[in-house]
């Protein structure tokens, strides 16, 4: 197993699991708890307090890389 820091799209899937969608089409599983960055805004973000808006956000996050 491998981390990387990647940008991408936000998103939980129906299982409860948090991923970033990157522009290529690829789904990595976001490492909890972590601070993420909204690209946008450059506000920090907990995983623990996401919000619905905040999925298909573009953010910056460590993603779990098999």
């Amino acid at each position: 197993m491998q981390i990387k820091v990647l940008t991408g799209a936000l998103w939980r899937d129906e299982a409860g699991w948090l991923y970033l969608l990157t522009l290529l089409g690829d789904r990595y599983e976001v490492i909890e708890p972590q601070t993420i960055t909204l690209t946008e805004t450059l506000e920090k973000v907990q995983t623990d307090e996401l919000e619905e808006y905040h999925y298909g956000m573009h953010v910056i996050a460590s993603c779990v890389i098999n």
